[in-house]
């Protein structure tokens, strides 16, 4: 999954649906790719996950992401 149009050093963090954090990273430019791990490089299982990402001002934006496998 590619985050686009990012602020550079905005911070990218994956929830899972009971609020566990499961990959959390710092894109360097303005595109950042998820492999779909999680932060040990494990694949995640098919469902509903949450993403934050939060730029260095401190700005967030939040969405849902569905993962099928």
């Amino acid at each position: 999954i590619t985050f686009t149009g990012l602020t550079p050093q905005t911070e990218i963090r994956i929830y899972d649906t009971a609020g566990g954090e499961v990959f959390r990273a710092t894109a360097d430019g303005v595109e950042y790719t998820w492999e779909v791990v999680n932060s040990s490089g494990y694949a995640l299982a098919s469902g509903i996950y949450i993403y934050l990402l939060q730029v260095p001002e401190g700005g967030t934006t939040t969405g849902k992401l569905a993962l099928i496998r």
